[in-house]
C-alpha cells in the first residue's frame, strides 16, 4: 500500500476527499483485502461523523477537555527542581567535593562555586519564608478560619447544585 493511499485513507472518515482520491481508495480496496477491512472500519467513523449532532458534540468536547488541561496544568510539576531539591543535592555534592579538595586542590572554584549558589538559595529560601509569615501576621485574628469556613460553605452550595443537576438528567 503507498503512502498516497494510506493519507487518503486517513483524511477518509473526515470527507476531505475529492471525488477521484475516493475512487481510488475503492479501486486500492478491491484489490487487497486487508485495506478493504480498513476502509470498511474508517467507513463506521465516517457515519459517526455526519450523525446529525455528533460532530457538534465532539468539538465541544475537545474544548472542555482543553480547560481541564489548562486548569490542572497549575497542578502539573514543574520542569525545574523545586529549590529544596536543589540545596539537597548541592550539600551531597559539596560533601563529595569536600572529601576529594585536599588531594585535588584545582577543585577549589568547583566548591566556592557551588558554595557560592548554595548560599543564594539558601537566601532566596529565607526571603519566601519571611514572606509567608509577614502576610499571615496581617490577617485579623479568626480571619482564616472564617475564609475556610465560607469556601465549605461554597463548597456546599455547588455540590447541591450538582447533585440536582443530575437528578434532573437522571429523569430526563
Amino acid at each position: 500500500m503507498t503512502t498516497d493511499i494510506r493519507s487518503l485513507l486517513a483524511d477518509y472518515a473526515s470527507e476531505a476527499l475529492t471525488r477521484d482520491e475516493r475512487g481510488q481508495l475503492c479501486a486500492a480496496a478491491l484489490a487487497d483485502q486487508e485495506f478493504f477491512d480498513r476502509l470498511t472500519v474508517e467507513e463506521s467513523w465516517r457515519q459517526l461523523f455526519n450523525a446529525p449532532g455528533v460532530r457538534a458534540e465532539l468539538l465541544a468536547a475537545s474544548e472542555v477537555r482543553g480547560l481541564f488541561d489548562a486548569f490542572f496544568a497549575r497542578f502539573r510539576q514543574p520542569t525545574t527542581p523545586a529549590p529544596e531539591d536543589r540545596i539537597d543535592s548541592l550539600y551531597t555534592e559539596l560533601r563529595a567535593l569536600m572529601v576529594r579538595l585536599p588531594e585535588e586542590p584545582d577543585l577549589e572554584d568547583e566548591v566556592e562555586h557551588r558554595f557560592a549558589e548554595l548560599r543564594q538559595l539558601q537566601q532566596e529560601e529565607a526571603a519566601a519564608m519571611r514572606k509567608r509569615f509577614e502576610s499571615r501576621l496581617h490577617l485579623p485574628p479568626g480571619a482564616g478560619w472564617a475564609a475556610l469556613q465560607e469556601a465549605r460553605r461554597q463548597l456546599k452550595i455547588n455540590e447541591d447544585i450538582a447533585a440536582q443537576n443530575k437528578a434532573a438528567d437522571d429523569q430526563d
